[in-house]
């Protein structure tokens, strides 16, 4: 379990730390199976890559809806991701996503609950999974941008490259991934203790950052691990 849990949480450190520091730089702003019905409203403010994805729409209190889990395939309307869960991979429970928002489980089902506490969330998290047996994660999360307009997917990136310490990890230069069909600025790191990869792939969509994260614990490639994105 310790082999698990450990580098999920230095995934949240970091982007937490992130928002902690954005937060007080002053920005130019523009003004599984439990699910929320999801939204296709466009929102017309693009990535840094110029790709324009769905956004929060005011119908969901202006917040992502939630993704959704059927026959092992995890999809979301907001960001056009779906994940196939691996052979002998587990879904995260919503008692245990929502736990990671100290919000109550039934949250998440319900739309009207949802968008009232989604709207005061700075990360949410929509998505984790994980193999039992290794260790090896995903989590999907968007972190709420309105604030930080003029921070980029590098920023975004760069700002978590430098959360870390460079004794403990190796860090990889920024580099762009297509899955489907949108295009992810990715960071790769490797710590050097625990001995693991971990990978996140940034994507700004309108008024949120949004993100998966994939934690290898094995000798899995990520060519191979990405095939189960489309």
């Amino acid at each position: 379990m310790l082999k698990k849990t450990i580098p999920v949480f230095a995934l949240i450190l970091t982007l937490t730390l992130f928002s902690s520091c954005a937060s007080e730089t002053p920005q130019t702003s523009p003004s599984p199976d439990a699910s929320v019905p999801a939204d296709t409203s466009a929102d017309a403010s693009p990535d840094e890559g110029g790709n324009a994805g769905a956004g929060a729409s005011a119908d969901n209190g202006g917040v992502p809806a939630r993704g959704v889990w059927s026959n092992g395939v995890y999809s979301s309307v907001f960001t056009g991701l779906k994940f196939t869960l691996p052979d002998g991979w587990e879904v995260s429970p919503d008692e245990e996503v929502a736990e990671k928002m100290s919000i109550a489980a039934d949250t998440l089902s319900d739309k009207t609950k949802w968008a009232a506490a989604a709207s005061g969330l700075s990360t949410i998290y929509d998505m984790m999974a994980s193999d039992p047996t290794t260790g090896s994660n995903v989590i999907v999360m968007f972190e709420n941008a309105d604030g930080m307009a003029s921070v980029s997917e590098s920023d975004y990136l760069l700002a978590a490259a430098m959360a870390l310490d460079p004794e403990d990890y190796t860090i990889d230069d920024t580099y762009t991934t297509k899955v489907g069909a949108t295009d992810y600025k990715t960071l790769h790191v490797f710590e050097k203790y625990i001995e693991y990869d971990q990978y996140f792939f940034v994507h700004r969509q309108g008024n949120y950052m949004t993100s998966f994260v994939v934690t290898i614990l094995d000798d899995t490639k990520i060519e191979d691990f990405l095939t189960h994105f489309a």
